[in-house]
């Protein structure tokens, strides 16, 4: 487990001694797995720091089968951010594949800790800046790699995912068929 005071110290080395400290307030909450945490077309003001378990993010189009984008791992902000900063319904679902222990934060707050607090800004930029690269190297692999590639990199950075997801869930992340994936796993092993 990964809790958000040792997330502040290993990406600015700022120690918070105690969760008191931190400029926002929040809710420790224990969701059960396959809790939807953002419903499709739901116009969201919650975010989250994921201290325990793993969670799936989807996207769906009407008649096309959904796509998962992204996995977020402990000790990591999520949540609907396209909803949250346009104030629009959101265009992703978000499960737990897992038990997962989360805080809840109120977007609305976290907005208006902006103009007064320097930590939640440090917060704020480090979490952002993480998102886009974490955006970017997704987007460059799609272009840049080939699936086994992509599957290696996946094996070499989060072994986790791969230990405890379904081989159908690792393929459509990666954007390939199951039995294309068993191919790829055959020639690595």
């Amino acid at each position: 487990m990964k809790d958000i005071r040792s997330y502040i110290y290993e990406l600015l080395t700022i120690r918070v001694e105690s969760e008191n400290d931190l400029p926002f307030s929040f809710a420790r909450e224990y969701m059960p797995k396959s809790h939807v945490f953002v419903h499709y077309f739901q116009e969201e003001n919650i975010c989250y720091f994921l201290e325990q378990g793993i969670i799936e993010v989807n996207y769906s189009q009407l008649n096309r089968p959904h796509k998962i984008i992204d996995f977020f791992t402990e000790g990591t902000f999520f949540g609907a951010y396209s909803s949250l900063l346009s104030n629009q319904p959101s265009d992703v679902e978000i499960i737990g594949l897992t038990d997962c222990q989360v805080l809840v934060l109120d977007w609305d707050e976290i907005r208006s800790l902006y103009s007064s607090s320097l930590l939640m800004n440090q917060i704020a930029r480090v979490a952002t800046e993480q998102l886009y690269l974490k955006r970017i190297e997704r987007e460059k692999s799609f272009l840049m790699q080939t699936a086994k590639e992509r599957y290696q990199s996946l094996l070499d950075n989060n072994p986790e995912l791969i230990q405890q997801l379904s081989s159908k869930k690792i393929a459509k992340y990666l954007g390939i068929h199951p039995e294309s994936l068993s191919r790829i796993r055959a020639s690595i092993y």
